[in-house]
């Protein structure tokens, strides 16, 4: 992926997740439904904007039965932001 349309799909991440928190499979799902399709996945980009302290995780333990016992981890933005950014920002 180009640094251009890996740019693009961090945009992207942070509008969707700015609507609601959300986990990989389906954010990666709402992304294509954008036209924006990752070919190394979602994994490396959601963990690499969590380093950066862009976003922040948490495991919730739900339908654990039927996931094999294992959490599902939702992904958030660190800071949302709020109209007063948008105009400190110039946007």
């Amino acid at each position: 992926m180009s640094i251009k349309a890996d740019s693009y799909a961090r945009d992207q991440i942070i509008i969707l997740l700015a609507e609601r928190p959300d986990y990989a499979p389906e954010l990666a799902r709402r992304l294509r439904k954008r036209g924006v399709f990752l070919g190394h996945g979602i994994y490396p980009l959601l963990r690499d904007m969590e380093c950066s302290g862009s976003l922040v995780s948490e495991e919730r333990n739900e339908n654990l039965a039927e996931r094999g016992g294992r959490p599902r981890v939702y992904y958030q933005l660190a800071h949302v932001p709020t109209q007063s950014d948008a105009q400190r920002s110039g946007k």
